[in-house]
């Protein structure tokens, strides 16, 4: 359980970081570059939240049920809700203007 309560907590404040902070204005303004549609994922801390939980899925393989392909899919998609609801609450209370 704890696992999933730190990587949910870890890829929530990556994602707002990423995708609002000043300090990856330079990545927002790269990915602006490459395409509007790249750019306006890398402007969505949601959007952003998918791609790094896939990566935490990929890296930590968790086994949830014994399937390992249902067990990857489930687990991706449970981080990115909990990191969600992380991300929801933390932009709730401290709302955070994108700077670009």
């Amino acid at each position: 359980m704890m696992f999933w309560l730190l990587a949910a907590f870890a890829i929530s404040a990556c994602s707002i970081t990423m995708s609002r902070s000043a300090m990856m204005i330079w990545y927002r303004r790269l990915m602006n570059k490459v395409g509007q549609w790249p750019g306006a994922l890398a402007g969505c801390h949601y959007c952003t939240s998918h791609w790094l939980s896939a990566g935490v899925v990929a890296i930590y393989k968790p086994s949830v049920g014994g399937v390992f392909v249902a067990d990857l899919v489930l687990a991706w998609l449970a981080l990115v809700g909990m990191s969600a609801l992380l991300s929801g609450t933390i932009m709730f209370f401290m709302p955070l203007k994108a700077q670009e």
